[in-house]
């Protein structure tokens, strides 16, 4: 009999950065030590939000298979050591050891046990292993993780499965919440598909690519109605799309005083510092809007925080208008003298000065 293991670790926000390869490693993690403990299973599936790393497993065995092993010994006229060594390692007691072809045999039976006996040590011992580029210790909490863990989800063929996370002093249970700020309270959850939708009912989308689409097909029909198309930036997609659990595109506007600066020079100052996506013309060049993902809904249709951004845009590309106007006073030929006293070094790079 086939069941269905849904597990969550809700926390704290994850870095974008970190959150597509966390799922991937998670997905391994779960495989292995299924495999391990000697559970079959069809297929391990597992998602990330910004506040949550999710795994269910379909196609879950009920219970380990019982097995025998014939576990051949030292022979018969080994050293008596030779033998107490094997009775030890094999747990059994000379009178249960067979003798046959000249050797000392065990046979040796593992009973079945119930996947959810089995279920908490794969969790826990998930949790103890998994590595994350950085992580941190917080008040109360034995273990290390990415950010503060505050709550365990773990559901076993609709039914929740308590046990105990010494990690992070918690229960499991079958609640998680919803949105940090659009949903308020907990739910409980039976299964994948029970709790996919109320999810989506407490303002999360589960799917980091569908997070990822709906940003894209948003952002693109924002700027084809004021007549600009949106320059893709795979990376920038793939990091807002872990920012959000809940994302709301908009588009802000660009003073046009700093047009006139180059384009690598605009788009690096939204894109690297703002994660904000440029536009274009029709010939090309930056189009005074930019595009932004919120993890809220406004209740103004996003006037109030355009306001934000624009002002800490128009800040940024401020200080990148002075660095430019001040490049710009120093013609590059006048730097040419300079390289006299810099030696480079064929394997080092810059070495030192001449002088």
């Amino acid at each position: 009999m086939s069941q269905e293991f849904l597990f969550e670790i809700l926390s704290e926000e994850i870095p974008a950065r970190m959150q597509v390869k966390a799922a991937e490693d998670f997905k391994a993690a779960f495989e292995t030590g299924l495999r391990e403990a000697g559970l079959s299973f069809e297929a391990v599936t597992t998602y990330i939000t910004p506040r949550r790393l999710v795994a269910t497993i379909s196609g879950l065995a009920s219970a380990t298979q019982a097995t025998t092993e014939e576990r051949r010994g030292p022979r018969l006229e080994a050293p008596e050591a030779a033998l107490q060594g094997f009775l030890k390692s094999s747990g059994q007691t000379k009178e249960q050891l067979i003798q046959k072809d000249g050797y000392w045999y065990a046979n040796l039976i593992t009973e079945a046990k119930p996947t959810s006996c089995i279920l908490p040590d794969i969790c826990r011992q998930i949790i103890r292993s998994f590595s994350w580029p950085k992580s941190m210790r917080w008040h109360g909490a034995p273990h290390t993780w990415v950010r503060p863990v505050r709550g365990i989800l773990a559901v076993l063929a609709g039914k929740p499965l308590i046990f105990e996370v010494p990690e992070f002093n918690l229960v499991s249970s079958n609640k998680t919440k919803g949105h940090r700020f659009l949903a308020s309270g907990e739910f409980e959850v039976t299964c994948f598909s029970d709790y996919q939708h109320n999810l989506e009912k407490n303002f999360v989308i589960l799917s980091h690519e569908q997070r990822q689409k709906l940003i894209l097909n948003k952002l693109i029909e924002l700027g084809q109605q004021q007549g600009y198309s949106l320059e893709h930036d795979e990376k920038l997609l793939e990091e807002v799309a872990g920012l959000s659990e809940y994302p709301q595109p908009l588009v802000g506007k660009i003073e046009g005083s700093f047009l006139r600066l180059p384009k690598k020079v605009l788009s690096t100052s939204m894109r690297v510092h703002q994660k904000y996506f440029t536009f274009t013309d029709s010939l090309g060049n930056i189009a005074p809007i930019f595009g932004l993902v919120a993890n809220t809904v406004a209740s103004d249709n996003g006037t109030t925080m355009l306001r934000g951004y624009e002002r800490v845009l128009r800040a940024r590309l401020s200080d990148a208008s002075f660095f430019y106007d001040q490049d710009l006073k120093t013609p590059l030929q006048a730097y040419l003298p300079q390289l006299d006293s810099i030696i480079f070094h064929t394997k080092l790079g810059f070495f030192g000065s001449a002088g």
